[in-house]
């Protein structure tokens, strides 16, 4: 992580980062003491990755279909009304 991007995060020693050497441009980062996922910079630095959980306040926006449906756990059934697709 660039520190000057990060000058504002407490605890960097405590976040543990793990950049697939081969992918171009898989990157993940989390908590060294409990495993929840962090946020982090691309490799590029130019975007930060921030997982939905993180926020404290409602993001304004809901789903509205489903996905790679075929490709999904045959145990699941969302139930929810949404569309699906491939």
């Amino acid at each position: 992580m660039k520190a000057a991007a990060l000058r504002w995060l407490r605890g960097e020693t405590s976040v543990a980062r793990f950049d697939l050497p081969n992918a171009r441009s898989f990157a993940t980062a989390f908590c060294k003491s409990c495993g929840s996922p962090m946020p982090h910079l691309t490799r590029s630095g130019r975007e930060a990755i921030i997982h939905a959980g993180a926020f404290d306040e409602p993001l304004g926006a809901a789903p509205d279909r489903h996905v790679h449906w075929t490709s999904r756990a045959d145990w699941y059934d969302h139930g929810d009304g949404l569309p699906v697709e491939d």
